[in-house]
């Protein structure tokens, strides 16, 4: 083999070999540089954002604790402030307990009153007496200081109804209007719904409602009905 000194294996390397070598070594210099940066970066971040993070976390349950901790208890102002229970009559329909204060006082909304009389004195409105009917049951539906309604059935299972003046009181929904009558100057709608025949109108400052025997249909029995239930009224 023969022997070649290092000068001249240098001088046989073209310039531009030296340049690309010299170009590969800086470019890998300069990413492990980078590379070093970006994880001493890191490295700094995490040392700041962990403990950052726990502090945080100890901060955020010690204000919790401390929240729930000063709930304060609601106490009862003492007995000599407390407003004193009123006492209230009961209503019609309410059977009163023997302690007047009770927390359990539900009323009855529908209570008998025993007479065409007593019906109208509740309701604040004389109730007809129809000398060719007898009564069976006397009632008034009261929900509060005043009744809503006072009803009178006879027996022979007609009946007839007063309550607050311009509602249907009839309890029933989805009649249909059979016929407009007028009855000494008083408009009367006649209505059927199934079996049931009834008549509405307004007089005296009530709402009035007329009901036929169940699956009686004799529209001329319920005008006379209504005829004599107005005259009533009126008188």
């Amino acid at each position: 083999m023969k022997d070649t000194s290092f000068s001249d294996a240098m001088g046989q390397i073209s310039d531009k070999h030296i340049q690309e070598a010299i170009a590969i070594d800086g470019k890998e210099a300069l990413e492990k540089a980078k590379q070093r940066e970006r994880r001493r970066r890191g490295n700094r971040i995490r040392r700041f954002a962990l403990p950052a993070a726990a502090c945080l976390c100890v901060v955020l349950a010690g204000v919790l604790a401390i929240r729930m901790g000063n709930t304060a208890p609601v106490n009862p102002a003492p007995a000599a402030t407390q407003p004193e229970m009123e006492q209230t009559e009961p209503v019609l329909g309410m059977d009163p307990a023997e302690n007047p204060n009770s927390e359990v006082q539900i009323p009855n909304p529908m209570q008998d009153l025993g007479s065409p009389e007593a019906v109208g004195q509740a309701m604040g409105h004389a109730f007809p007496v129809l000398l060719d009917r007898t009564p069976e049951t006397c009632t008034v539906i009261q929900y509060g200081p005043v009744p809503a309604m006072g009803r009178v059935l006879y027996t022979d299972g007609t009946e007839l109804a007063m309550g607050p003046a311009g509602e249907d009181i009839s309890g029933i929904y989805g009649g249909e209007l059979v016929k407009e009558l007028t009855v000494d100057d008083i408009s009367v709608s006649v209505l059927t719904y199934g079996e049931q025949m009834y008549a509405l109108w307004d007089q005296d400052g009530f709402a009035w409602c007329w009901y036929a025997a169940q699956g009686d249909s004799d529209q001329a029995a319920l005008e006379a009905a209504v005829r004599e239930a107005v005259a009533a009224i009126q008188g």
